[in-house]
Parts: C-alpha cells; structure tokens; sequence
C-alpha cells in the first residue's frame, strides 16, 4: 500500500493496511475485515453465487483511496443506493482523486460522475457532489480560453440536477422533511450557475 499524492506523486514507503471489505451476492450484503501487509496480497471472499459489487472500503474508515477496475466500478454504480452514504462520497472522491493524479481521463470521471448524481440522494452526499461541481466551474472560469468548455460544462450539470431542482423548488412545503429542506439549500447556497 503506497502512500501517494497528486501534487507530489507517489511514495516508495509501504504501510499495513486493515480493511473491511463489503460486497453483495445472491444471499445479501457482507462484510470481511482483511490486513494488507505487502505491496500485493489476494483475498478469497466467500461468494454464494454471483458477485453484485464490492467497495473495498466499508464505511471509509480506512485512510485510504480505492480504485476499481472497470468491471467492479460498474458493480459499486450499479447498485449505488446499496452504499452507506459516507461510502458514496469516498467514491466520488476516489475518482477524482484518480483524475489529479493522471489515473484516469476526466471524460471516464465524468461519465461515472453521471450515473452517481443524484439530487434526491442524502444531503451529505450531495452536499460533496454538489460542492464538486462548482469547484470544477470555477475553474473552467478562471480559464480565459475555456469558454466553449465552461457552456458545455454548464449544459452538462443542468441536463443532471435541473429536473430535481425544478421537482424542490425554490420554497420549502409545509409538510416536506429535513433532508429535503437542506438539499434544497445546499443547490441554493453552491449558487451553481446552471441552476440559477
């Protein structure tokens, strides 16, 4: 387990890592607790059936970024609703993380990005996701020649969050709960320009 940054790249030095992986098969979800101590180990899981997904980091607990492969990412986004919601916002950030770093195309980020925004999801998640995508439109506005990019960006993020902005709207009712009351002023306070 290589300590790493995408700022200063990685590190030779190793750490042992404790683990709790989750995943789902045909009988349920589970969990199996698992030390990493080498650069690479295999883990026998004892799967009934068919594999549905795995997130390698249950609860985020462990101070650690995950990066899938293909086949399990597409696993995890599948079923994301299966997810603890502080495990949803690891994934997000795990991904993006993959992108500063050089692992990964910011057209594959934002491809995953898609299927994972929800503006119905628990405030905490898409308070981060949220929080995401205006710190990226920010960017692309300090970018004097990014502006092709910033109107396509912009289309992009409505084309996602416009429909459950519009189903909130922009005062609360009477009989509406918490969470919903602090999605909608999390869109309100992020003052996303598509959802102005």
């Amino acid at each position: 387990r290589a300590r790493s940054s995408p700022l200063l790249g990685a590190s030779t030095t190793m750490w042992r890592v404790p683990l709790v992986l989750r995943y789902k098969d045909d009988t349920g979800l589970h969990s199996q607790p698992f030390l990493f101590a080498s650069a690479e180990q295999r883990v026998r899981l004892p799967i009934k059936g068919k594999l549905h997904w795995l997130w390698p980091n249950a609860g985020d607990m462990a101070f650690v970024s995950v990066s899938l492969d293909e086949t399990l990412l597409a696993g995890v986004i599948s079923s994301v609703c299966d997810l603890a919601a502080g495990e949803r916002v690891a994934l997000v950030r795990d991904l993006w993380m993959e992108v500063r770093s050089g692992q990964r195309p910011i057209a594959s980020f934002l491809a995953a990005f898609a299927k994972l925004l929800d503006g119905e999801a628990p405030y905490d998640v898409l308070d981060h996701m949220v929080g995401m995508l205006r710190a990226i439109e920010r960017l692309l506005e300090a970018d004097a020649t990014a502006a092709p990019a910033l109107t396509a960006y912009r289309a992009w993020v409505a084309s996602h969050l416009q429909a459950s902005y519009r189903k909130l709207g922009p005062e609360p009712k009477a009989d509406e709960d918490n969470q919903t009351r602090e999605r909608r002023a999390d869109l309100l306070r992020r003052d996303l320009s598509p959802l102005k």
